[in-house]
């Protein structure tokens, strides 16, 4: 073995083990020796291509094969660089250039499949992950990106079949159990099998994914079971007889109802039912034989701001609990009556409401009920007062109120990312933005500014996202920023500052930022505008923006509810929203009011006020859009999808066109109205950046 081998050996242990540095002095040195050595030049490429530089890798492995055409890795590597660059017609070439040389090269075969993909073109893209899992069955990449290209072909359950074993093989992968949860979410229930019931729940045992999206699936499987429908048609005495308790015992249902917001209106029917017998029923009834139960139905209450529909017999009844719960309190007995007592109680009031509450000692069932309403609000409490102070005087007294009083949203679950540099994740992203690296000076992480932070949500995830981010998030309510404190703690996440401040107040403010993100926050401001140019200054030189607005023609529907719940002109209180709620669930199902109990915020209290009354929104067309950009000097890059169904559409109707030509955008969301249903989500940056 030749010297030089011996060093690149070295050398590729050092990068296998991440020390690049020494690596690339090594590849450098050998190069420098041995100008021809077409393994140092390849090892440069992959470097460059590693620091973000495909340009530089396209030269140094172009140099490798020109030396050396007969390795595949080049081939590769060359075809990586090249989809990196934006260059994706020379990509596939050397993606089939390896195959011709490696045929059974799995990599090289899914990396293809990828770049089809990204163009479009998914008959090909499904065609290549097959031909990589033949090649090598147990290459888990090719089964991941032949779920997501079935996924956006319109095959949730096929793409949902692909993802089962991949995930019960890596259960810890960040982004497989990810893509398993959008796959999931919209499967059919034909295929809920048995793995894929037991993959779901596992992940409600877990913390780590968004456990929201996991509903409708749960319910299926929940329904599979029929323990539900048995309980629907089901009499109250047969109910009360206990002739149901082990369909009220299933662990599935406890954790829909104690870590989501079970976003069903008839599952909604029947648990207000449930909770009316747990009350009104014998004492020794419902919550005295099912405790977890019971429990986990308080916790649901509450998660929901008691959204459910409360007659006169149950409020009375409630005021008779909470007085002699109030006396036992008093008196520091601690019985399992009383336990059963507060319990119930939790179902239609917080129990941090209760006087000498403070002084209760925990039981099995209360212990997370009382943490819920009693431990976690006050700490809340304690929180909010402690975030410094960035600008005085509020721009809008009454949307400050709204989110003081309550705080948007309550949410309970968040992904773990895997993370990635910005520029990497930029570059996934936008392959022909050629935007130079993103990040801060002397190997600091990028500066982001989460502009209306809210309760904290989009700021763990940016925490979480991007690597060694340094993450600075700002909200109007102080009530908002304990809730994000708390939930920050709660989720490990230690790289976040959180500041009280008004967007519309940022004048002296000196801080810049790499990427500010304002997600659902501008149509919220008196001056949307005006608030995004003040956001706009607070931009580092070459910085983006990731900017969430409200749909016009997305949002059609929400604007006639509104209408109809608003005719009265009532003040918002809580018993003003459930009967407004009340009302929407009593039109035809076929009423496109009625579409907006498809959304989630419409089955909790905060989160309707938010979606029905907020006290100040507006929406925007993406002409509009384009328009404000213009003379706020900004350039669209794209939109962001969930869904990745969509570019694929509008490439289908669109051959050809570029994905940032709003006008055409306009013209495909006229065509298809309901795309963006939630928020227009993409990114923009300033006119002068320099690309590079």
């Amino acid at each position: 073995m030749t010297n030089s081998e011996t060093e690149l050996n070295q050398a590729r242990e050092w990068h296998r083990k991440g020390d690049i540095a020494r690596a690339l002095a090594t590849y450098e040195a050998v190069i420098e020796a041995e100008p021809d050595n077409p393994q140092a030049c390849h090892l440069l490429g992959v470097v460059a291509q590693q620091q973000g530089d495909p340009a530089k890798a396209i030269d140094w492995i172009s140099r490798a094969i020109a030396l050396q055409d007969d390795d595949p890795q080049f081939h590769n590597n060359l075809g990586e660089a090249l989809r990196a660059a934006g260059r994706h017609g020379e990509a596939l070439e050397s993606y089939s250039r390896a195959r011709a040389i490696a045929p059974d090269f799995a990599i090289a075969i899914n990396n293809q499949g990828a770049t089809h993909l990204t163009l479009g073109q998914g008959a090909a893209a499904i065609q290549c992950f097959r031909d990589a899992m033949a090649a090598e069955a147990s290459f888990l990449p090719a089964h991941v990106n032949l779920g997501l290209a079935l996924f956006a072909a319109g095959d949730p359950g096929g793409a949902l079949t692909v993802l089962t074993a991949p995930l019960a093989a890596q259960p810890e992968n960040n982004e497989i159990r990810r893509y398993f949860t959008l796959a999931v979410m919209k499967a059919p229930a034909a295929a809920l099998t048995s793995e894929v019931a037991a993959r779901i729940e596992t992940l409600f045992q877990g913390a780590d994914a968004e456990l929201q999206r996991l509903v409708r699936p749960a319910l299926m499987l929940l329904g599979q079971r029929g323990g539900l429908e048995k309980l629907a048609r089901a009499s109250d005495g047969d109910i009360m007889d206990g002739r149901h308790d082990s369909d009220l015992s299933d662990n599935l249902l406890h954790a829909l109802l104690t870590r989501t917001v079970l976003a069903n209106a008839q599952a909604e029917d029947l648990l207000t039912r449930l909770r009316r017998l747990c009350l009104l029923g014998p004492k020794d009834g419902l919550v005295r034989r099912i405790p977890e139960f019971a429990a986990a139905l308080a916790q649901q209450c509450f998660i929901t701001d008691y959204a459910y529909a409360e007659t006169a017999a149950e409020s009375d009844a409630v005021g008779t609990l909470i007085a002699e719960a109030e006396d036992l309190l008093r008196q520091g007995v601690s019985k399992q009556t009383s336990a059963d007592t507060l319990i119930t109680i939790a179902m239609y009031r917080p129990l941090g409401g209760l006087a000498g509450i403070d002084g209760w000692v925990s039981s099995p069932e209360l212990g997370p009920l009382l943490h819920q309403q009693r431990d976690a609000p006050a700490e809340d409490a304690l929180l909010a007062a402690s975030v410094a102070e960035l600008s005085g005087a509020d721009s809008n007294a009454a949307v400050r109120r709204q989110y003081e009083e309550a705080p948007y949203p309550r949410w309970l679950s968040t992904d773990r990312k895997s993370p990635v540099p910005l520029a990497a994740a930029v570059a996934a992203l936008f392959p022909a933005l050629g935007h130079a690296p993103i990040g801060g000076t002397g190997g600091a992480g990028p500066r982001i500014l989460v502009a209306g932070c809210g309760t904290g949500k989009q700021a763990i995830d940016a925490a979480r996202q991007y690597h060694q981010a340094q993450v600075t998030a700002i909200d109007i309510s102080r009530a908002s920023l304990g809730y994000a404190q708390r939930m920050t703690a709660a989720n490990g996440v230690s790289n976040i500052e959180f500041l009280r401040a008004d967007i519309m107040n940022l004048d002296n403010w000196q801080a810049r930022f790499d990427l500010v993100e304002c997600s659902g926050v501008l149509h919220h401001l008196i001056e949307p505008e005006s608030g995004w140019r003040n956001l706009c200054g607070l931009l580092a030189p070459g910085g983006l923006m990731k900017v969430a607005l409200y749909s016009t023609l997305g949002r059609r529907d929400l604007a006639a509810t509104r209408d109809f719940v608003a005719a009265d002109n009532d003040t918002v209180t809580p018993n003003r929203i459930r009967r407004a709620r009340a009302d929407i669930l009593a039109l035809p199902v076929d009423d496109p009011r009625r579409r907006v109990a498809g959304f989630s915020d419409f089955y909790s209290l905060r989160g309707c006020r938010d979606l029905l009354f907020n006290v100040q929104e507006r929406e925007y067309s993406l002409l509009e859009i384009a328009s404000m950009m213009c003379r706020l000097n900004l350039n669209f890059i794209g939109f962001q999808f969930s869904d990745s169904h969509i570019p694929a559409r509008f490439r289908a109707a669109n051959p050809g066109a570029r994905l940032d030509d709003l006008a055409l955008w306009h013209e495909f969301e006229t065509d298809n109205p309901d795309i963006f249903t939630g928020m227009y989500q993409f990114w923009c940056r300033p006119s002068n950046s320099s690309a590079r």
